[in-house]
């Protein structure tokens, strides 16, 4: 869904009923699988006759439990930025448990949730951008993510 949202709003076109107000790059941190989500991308942009998408797909490790990960979000983004000519106004973690499991944290404690979190909400500080991260339910999806 994320995937789609982006390819939605890099070129402003509306997304079921939403209207896009401005064209923005989006930062993709593929934590899990970056050359799945380059394929998808690829596919959406032939499905939708689509070039050149200001998205930009990074699959390094980042460990979002540590604090050096904010800077390492921002240097990213910021090359993107300049590599588009446009801001990036939406970023896509995926997953938020990858990033937290990069360094042996426990994805299922709230401990470890709230410290990537922490972590995520200072990209703010010099980054006025959405930030959305993929969850993926268990084997038991009444137990949540």
């Amino acid at each position: 869904m994320l995937t789609e949202i982006a390819v939605r709003i890099a070129p402003r076109r509306d997304w079921r009923g939403h209207k896009a107000k401005a064209a923005c790059g989006v930062a993709y941190f593929a934590l899990e699988r970056g050359d799945l989500v380059r394929r998808r991308l690829h596919a959406h942009a032939l499905r939708d006759r689509l070039t050149g998408l200001p998205i930009s797909v990074a699959d390094t490790v980042i460990d979002l439990l540590q604090e050096s990960s904010v800077a390492t979000i921002v240097a990213t983004v910021e090359e993107a930025e300049t590599k588009f000519g446009m801001p990036v106004g939406a970023i896509v973690i995926d997953t938020f448990s990858n990033g937290i499991a990069a360094s042996g944290g426990d994805e299922d404690k709230a401990r470890d949730q709230n410290r990537a979190a922490a972590n995520l909400r200072k990209i703010h500080q010099p980054l006025p951008v959405h930030i959305a991260t993929v969850g993926h339910t268990g084997k038991q999806e009444d137990r949540g993510e």
